[in-house]
């Protein structure tokens, strides 16, 4: 099952695919109006899901005893 962070990831990524023909940032309909968010906003989000993927992926590990594989200690003998 899909956490939250990981379902925007994707939500994201398929607007941001479809952006570049959609380019039209705001309009209004009557007394409706619609305002899109812009390329460099949906980016900044989508990497802000990502960096929660991450660190939900981190946590899980370490719960499970796996460590941390981003973190190594190199020595030299």
């Amino acid at each position: 099952m899909a956490t939250f962070a990981e379902e925007m990831v994707t939500k994201l990524e398929t607007v941001l695919l479809g952006k570049a023909s959609n380019d039209v940032l705001e309009y209004e309909v009557g007394s409706r109006k619609l305002k899109h968010y812009t390329f460099t906003e949906l980016v900044q989000m989508r990497d802000r899901f990502k960096r929660e993927v991450a660190a939900d992926k981190t946590a899980a590990d370490l719960a499970a005893g796996l460590g941390n594989s981003k973190r190594k200690i190199l020595t030299r003998f």
